[in-house]
């Protein structure tokens, strides 16, 4: 999971004081991890949760353990698919997944009524490049691509 002792020490420390502290905001970017810690689902006070610009293929179904979460990032990494338990985070309303390897969503997306902030750009997901630029309209960039998906009778 992690690359060189001081990545993990990083991650550590940071994990750790978020935990001590009751921070409600975790920052692990670019530190080059590919996995995301196990000890982060068990912060569950968590609001916001940052981790950008490292090598995370695939975002662990245990995220749906942080439902405190109002701002999730995950921008700049290597993001082929999202669980269906993103849906679960009732609380969620700023979503940052640009710049990953993303190509499809999980239905249970649409579930995140709260959702003010919706940032898909710069992913290999078939949705006109004018609809992903209206990152603060999350609801018509998820009707455009669900449907988009509906057989055409």
């Amino acid at each position: 999971m992690y690359y060189k002792p001081w990545v993990y020490h990083q991650a550590a420390k940071r994990i750790k004081e978020a935990s001590i502290f009751n921070r409600p905001c975790l920052i692990l970017e670019r530190l080059g991890l590919s996995e995301l810690p196990k000890e982060v689902f068990q912060l569950t006070h968590l609001k916001e949760l940052v981790f950008q610009d490292n090598l995370l293929e695939a975002i662990p179904p245990e995220i749906n353990t942080l439902t405190n979460l109002t701002k999730l990032c995950f921008f700049y990494n290597e993001i082929a698919e999202v669980p269906p338990e993103i849906g679960d985070l009732e609380k969620l309303t700023h979503l940052d997944l640009s710049c990953n390897k993303l190509e499809k969503l999980p239905l249970e997306i649409q579930k995140l009524s709260n959702l003010e902030y919706l940032d898909l750009r710069f992913n290999p997901i078939p949705i006109p490049e004018e609809i992903l630029d209206k990152v603060d309209e999350p609801q018509l960039i998820l009707q455009t691509y669900f449907k988009q998906l509906e057989p055409v009778a």
